[in-house]
């Protein structure tokens, strides 16, 4: 998908509301909210796909992983299809 149709369907706020039950809705933001107000001003989309929910994801692995260890000892983010299998 497009970052247009992402916005479309809502956007960073929307895609916070998919994952609130991993995030410390507490958390202040640059616009003096937190973002679990931010999220309760989330208003669906109707019929919307692209943004989906944990329990209806698009594939049944992630496409993203966080490495800890000591070749990265403050932590790395990877992309797993830019990773050969041996990598991961």
């Amino acid at each position: 998908h497009y970052m247009e149709q992402f916005h479309e369907a809502g956007g960073v706020p929307a895609l916070l509301k998919a994952v609130r039950h991993e995030i410390d809705a507490s958390a202040p933001t640059v616009y003096g909210r937190t973002i679990g107000e931010i999220i309760d001003d989330v208003v669906d989309e109707p019929g919307q796909t692209i943004i989906r929910t944990v329990e209806k994801p698009l594939k049944p692995i992630g496409t993203i992983a966080v490495l800890r260890g000591n070749l990265a000892p403050r932590g790395a983010v990877i992309k797993q299809s830019a990773a050969s299998k041996d990598l991961l």
